[in-house]
C-alpha cells in the first residue's frame, strides 16, 4: 500500500468555513450587544449610586442657582401671570434660571408660602429620540434632591432631577457596539490570518520539494480547498519518490543485467572465436572440423538464446502496461508446467507431481496473457535444464501458504547460479508473476535450488 492509498480524502470547503465562522460571529456578537443593551439602566443606576463626579456637578449647579436668587424675586411682576406667559417673563425677569440650562436636570420650584407652582423645566436630554424607550424608567430612577432657595420676597422649594448619567449613555453603547463588532470580525481574522500562514508553510514546503528534498512530507492541516491541495502536493511527492526509486532499482538493475550478461556471452563469444580461427588457419586434424563446426552452432545458438531472453527482458519490463489479457483459466498454466516436465523427462530426468490440496485448475479464473504464460514455463524450466542435476529428482509441488494455492518447483543444482548466469531468466518470470498480480520467489539452500510461485 502506498503513502497516498493511507491518505483520507479532504472534501471540506473554505467559503462553508469561512461562512459558518461568520455565522457563529454574527451570532455572538448580536446576543453580546442585546446583552449590553438591556443592562444599559443597570449600569446607569450602578453609576448614579456610586459615582461621585456626578453628584458634584448636581451639588455645583444647586449652589450656584442657591446663589444667585437671592438677587431676584419670586414675582417680578406683583402677581402671578397666564401660564401661557409664564415662561416667557421667567425668561426675562429671572434669567439666572436659563442663562445656565442644564439639559440633563429637570427643576421645579414651588411658593413656601402658597405651595404653589412658581416655575421649573423638563430636562432637554428627557425630549430626545434615543431615551424615549427608557424615559418612564428614567424618571423613576432620576436622582432627585429638593432644597430651599431664597428670595428677596420668599422661600421656595427647589426640586431637582439630575439625568447626568445619560452623558455616558453614548459613549457606553458605542463601546458595546465597538466590542460586538470585534467579537464579530476577531474570529475570521484568526481564521483568514491562520489560513494564509498555513498557506504560506505549504509554499516553502513546496520550494524544499522542487528543490529535491521528497522526504520530508507535506503538512495537511484542515479541510477545505487549500488542505486539499497540500495533500494533492504531498501526493505528488510521494508520486515522485516512488518513480525515482523505481528508477533507482530499475538503473542498478540494468547495470547488473549487463554486466552478467556480458559476463554471459563471453564465454560462447571466446569459444566460439577459438573455433572459427582453427578453421580459418587449417590448424588441427581435418576430420575434426565437422566436430568443430557442430560445436560452433551450438555456441552460436547459445548467443541467440541470451538474445532472445534479452529481448523478452525488454518487452516484459518495458512494455508491461501494453500486454494484453484474456480470461482463462490455470489449467492453460498447469498444461505449460506439464509440457515442461515431459520436456525434462525426454533429457533424462526425473520428474515427480505432487499435489497435496483439491485443486481443480480449470475452476480458476484469472485475467492473463498465453503467450507470458508460456515464457514464465520455459524460463523456470530453462533453469532446470542448465544448472540441474539428472541424478536428483525434479520436484513440481502444488501447495497452500498463507491461504493462497501455489506451485513449487526443486531440484539439486549442479553449480551456483548466481555465478554462472545473468538470472535475466527468473528475473523475467517474476516480472510475468506481478503482471498477473502473483508473487514467484526462488533461494538456494544446501545445493537445492527451489522456486515457489503464488497465485
Amino acid at each position: 500500500m502506498t503513502e497516498r492509498s493511507k491518505e483520507k480524502r479532504i472534501t471540506g470547503s473554505v467559503v462553508v468555513r469561512m461562512l459558518e465562522i461568520l455565522i457563529l460571529s454574527a451570532a455572538v456578537s448580536i446576543g453580546c450587544l442585546c446583552f449590553f443593551y438591556l443592562n444599559r439602566f443597570r449600569v446607569q443606576e450602578f453609576l448614579m449610586y456610586h459615582t461621585e463626579i456626578l453628584s458634584n456637578e448636581r451639588d455645583e449647579f444647586i449652589q450656584w442657582m442657591n446663589s444667585q436668587s437671592r438677587n431676584y424675586k419670586m414675582y417680578p411682576t406683583g402677581k402671578e401671570a397666564d401660564e401661557a406667559d409664564r415662561e416667557m417673563l421667567d425668561q426675562e425677569y429671572l434669567p439666572f434660571l436659563f442663562a445656565h440650562r442644564d439639559p440633563y436636570s429637570s427643576f421645579w420650584i414651588y411658593n413656601d408660602e402658597t405651595g404653589r407652582y412658581v416655575t421649573g423645566y423638563v430636562a432637554d436630554v428627557l425630549a430626545d429620540k434615543p431615551w424615549l424607550l427608557g424615559s418612564s424608567f428614567l424618571e423613576d430612577q432620576a436622582e432627585r434632591v429638593e432644597t430651599r432657595l431664597l428670595f428677596q420676597d420668599g422661600t421656595a422649594t427647589l426640586i431637582v432631577e439630575s439625568y447626568r448619567v445619560l452623558r455616558i449613555f453614548s459613549w457606553y453603547m458605542g463601546g458595546a457596539v465597538l466590542f460586538s463588532l470585534l467579537l464579530f470580525l476577531l474570529p475570521v481574522i484568526i481564521y483568514i490570518y491562520r489560513r494564509m500562514k498555513y498557506l504560506k508553510k505549504i509554499r516553502q514546503q513546496a520550494l524544499e520539494m522542487a528543490g529535491g528534498n521528497l522526504v520530508c512530507p507535506i503538512t495537511v492541516t484542515g479541510n477545505d480547498e487549500i488542505s486539499s491541495l497540500a495533500q494533492e502536493l504531498d501526493y505528488l511527492r510521494c508520486t515522485l519518490k516512488e518513480q525515482i526509486e523505481e528508477e533507482r532499482k530499475s538503473y542498478q538493475a540494468n547495470r547488473e543485467l549487463i554486466r552478467a550478461v556480458s559476463h554471459d556471452l563471453r564465454t560462447p563469444l571466446t569459444t566460439l572465436y577459438g573455433y572459427l580461427e582453427i578453421l580459418s588457419r587449417g590448424m588441427g586434424k581435418p576430420e575434426q572440423y565437422g566436430k568443430y563446426l557442430k560445436r560452433c552452432l551450438d555456441k552460436t545458438e547459445e548467443i541467440r538464446n541470451m538474445s532472445d531472453r534479452m529481448f523478452e527482458y525488454t518487452l516484459v519490463f518495458e512494455g508491461a502496461e501494453e500486454v494484453e489479457k484474456q480470461e482463462l483459466s490455470l489449467s492453460v498454466l498447469w498444461k505449460e508446467f506439464e509440457d515442461g516436465a515431459k520436456e525434462l523427462e525426454n533429457m533424462g530426468f526425473t520428474v515427480e507431481i505432487r499435489k497435496k490440496t483439491r485443486w481443480v485448475p480449470e475452476e480458476m479464473m484469472f485475467q492473463g496473457n498465453p503467450f507470458l504464460l508460456k515464457r514464465l514455463s520455459d524460463n523456470l524450466f530453462s533453469n532446470i535444464r542448465r544448472y540441474g542435476d539428472k541424478t536428483a529428482p525434479v520436484s513440481v509441488e502444488v501447495m497452500e501458504s498463507h491461504g493462497k494455492t501455489g506451485i513449487i518447483i526443486k531440484n539439486r543444482s549442479l553449480k551456483v547460479r548466481e555465478a554462472a548466469g545473468s538470472g535475466v531468466g527468473l528475473k523475467s518470470a517474476r516480472r510475468i508473476a506481478d503482471i498477473h498480480n502473483w508473487s514467484l520467489n526462488w533461494k538456494e539452500e544446501d545445493g537445492v535450488f527451489s522456486v515457489v510461485l503464488l497465485f
